[in-house]
C-alpha cells in the first residue's frame, strides 16, 4: 500500500488541504482503491463571505477535522473497505508517520506491517548528511 498526500498552495500562501491516499497492488502495480478528504470548497467559501447560502453545486468538501487526521482516517477507510470485500492488506509502504499504522492496527488489522518507501529513506538520509556536513568542520 502506498500513500500519497497532495497539498495545494495558492499565490497568497494559504494552505487548502486536500488529502489523497491510494492503494497500489504489489503484483499489479495498479491502483486498487483511493479516497480523498477536502476541507474547503471555493463556491461555498465565496457565498459564505457574501453572507448567502451557496446554490446547489457539486461540493467536494467532506472534511472538517484537522489536516493531520486526514491520512489516518483515509487509511482506516481503505483498509475497512478492503476487509468488507474479503481482502486483507498485510503491509503498508509509506512515510515515517506512524499515526496511520497505529489507527489501522487499532481499528482494522493488528498484524499490519509497515515499510518505508525508497524516496522517503533517501530524503531522510540526505537531510541527515547535510545537517552533519553543516555542523562538522571541513
Amino acid at each position: 500500500m502506498n500513500y500519497r498526500n497532495n497539498h495545494i498552495t495558492s499565490a497568497y500562501h494559504v494552505l487548502t488541504p486536500i488529502g489523497l491516499r491510494h492503494v497500489i497492488g504489489h503484483e499489479t502495480k495498479r491502483c486498487l482503491d483511493y479516497s480523498t478528504r477536502v476541507k474547503a470548497c471555493k463556491k461555498c467559501s465565496h457565498y459564505a463571505r457574501l453572507g448567502q447560502d451557496a446554490p446547489a453545486h457539486d461540493c467536494r468538501k467532506n472534511w472538517d477535522k484537522s489536516s493531520k487526521a486526514m491520512e489516518a482516517d483515509i487509511a482506516v477507510e481503505l483498509h475497512t473497505k478492503a476487509g468488507n470485500s474479503g481482502i486483507v492488506y498485510s503491509k503498508v509502504i509509506g512515510d515515517k508517520d506512524s499515526s496511520s499504522i497505529y489507527h489501522i492496527g487499532k481499528n482494522v488489522n493488528p498484524n499490519i506491517e509497515k515499510y518505508s518507501d525508497l524516496s522517503h529513506i533517501k530524503r531522510s538520509i540526505s537531510r541527515r548528511l547535510e545537517e552533519l556536513k553543516n555542523t562538522t568542520k571541513s
